[in-house]
């Protein structure tokens, strides 16, 4: 079926099977044809038009543009709409390069995985989070998927945490944004700095903490390892116990730079809760630009990773590799910016 679409063959048609059809048609169950309607859909080869029925989409090898992401990504709760970031990311994409890439197709690595041939030679974005193996204290890169993934599709690489090898990636320097944060607090005169983060070895975090060693260190500042909690990000209370720790130590710090924004979130919920100032008492510093930062009392100062901007980079190494213009892999790094608000402004 897949074939006769790509090929065209259907094309006479006025519309596409239903289900009921397509079932009777190949002997199978209706079960089965549920979830080839939305494989075929995925791929971009047919469309739901409601009570019309399904149109069968023409290919053309541009418009469509199969954004995969890791499978947890649609199970969990609130499913995609929990992802900031990808939305704006796609925003991105959509405005960039004259509008080229306007239909994006979120999928699932286990059905790219399934359909690796069907989908060579058509543009493909792949989040770096596919290519881990994540558990709750560490994410593994999996070189088998990646080298899988990157012989039989050449695809764009987004979000990335690191250098892959040998794809072509967009990233946004994680250890820029934190070297900012230092800086901005550094020069509002705070000396006893706190960190708060998840697994320091985790490869979303690892370039964050370091970020931070090195931008108490370029200002010979000193490194307290009790001044630096860890939590899961599970848990509301436990970031307010890890705050509660940092503020009854001896010499406590003024400032408090979180690893996100939902961790910053979680410390201002704290301190308004005791009645402790922000900024007077404890200066905090967030990362990932999220909507309710903006909406907190008061206003969380944070990072901005520029997705839009991210997205935009998408766009244009889609258009190069379409062109063949990418004869070796490109790597984009975008540059984040520093958003200052009430949290770390007395």
């Amino acid at each position: 079926m897949r074939r006769d679409l790509e090929a065209g063959r259907l094309a006479s048609r006025p519309r596409f099977y239903t289900i009921r059809e397509l079932a009777a048609k190949h002997g199978i169950s209706t079960l089965t044809a549920q979830r080839v309607f939305r494989e075929l859909h995925a791929l971009g080869l047919i469309e739901s038009q409601g009570r019309r029925g399904t149109r069968i989409r023409r290919v053309t090898g541009g418009e469509t543009v199969h954004v995969c992401l890791r499978d947890d990504q649609f199970s969990a709760p609130g499913g995609m709409r929990r992802f900031q970031s990808i939305n704006t990311l796609f925003d991105g994409i959509k405005a960039g390069e004259d509008g080229q890439f306007t239909d994006l197709r979120p999928i699932g690595y286990s059905l790219l995985q399934r359909n690796l041939k069907a989908f060579a030679g058509q543009p493909v974005l792949v989040s770096s989070n596919v290519f881990l193996d994540i558990t709750d204290e560490q994410a593994v890169l999996n070189r088998e998927r990646l080298a899988e993934v990157v012989q039989a599709l050449h695809p764009v690489v987004f979000h990335c945490f690191a250098e892959l090898p040998g794809v072509s990636q967009v990233a946004c320097d994680l250890y820029q944004g934190i070297r900012q944060a230092v800086d901005h607090l550094a020069l509002g005169g705070h000396e006893a700095f706190g960190f708060l983060s998840g697994p320091l070895d985790h490869v979303w975090f690892r370039p964050r903490f370091q970020a931070f060693v090195d931008g108490l260190f370029a200002r010979n500042m000193a490194l307290l390892p009790e001044r630096v909690r860890v939590t899961s990000g599970r848990s509301r209370d436990e970031d307010f116990q890890a705050v509660a720790a940092l503020l009854a130590l001896p010499r406590p710090p003024t400032a408090l730079v979180c690893a996100n924004d939902s961790r910053a979130l979680h410390v201002l919920e704290y301190c308004a809760r005791q009645g402790i100032a922000v900024p007077g008492t404890l200066a905090v510093t967030g990362f990932d630009n999220l909507p309710e930062g903006a909406l907190s009392q008061p206003t969380l100062t944070t990072v901005d990773g520029r997705d839009v901007e991210a997205g935009r980079q998408c766009a244009a190494l889609l258009r190069r590799q379409m062109q063949g213009e990418l004869k070796t892999p490109v790597i984009v790094r975008v540059k984040p910016q520093l958003i200052t608000r009430e949290s770390s402004h007395a």
